[in-house]
């Protein structure tokens, strides 16, 4: 699940002209870093 926030986020660095968009969390597990990239990207 994408935090609550990171569409508006992801669409205002997209309206700046951001072509990429990069994620960390150190403090994870494996099956929640899985779950992140089955999520896919942010949508704007």
């Amino acid at each position: 699940m994408i935090a609550e926030g990171v569409a508006t986020s992801v669409g205002e660095w997209a309206d700046a002209g951001a072509t990429w968009w990069i994620e960390s969390d150190w403090d994870t597990t494996v099956d929640a870093v899985r779950d992140r990239i089955a999520a896919g990207p942010p949508s704007v």
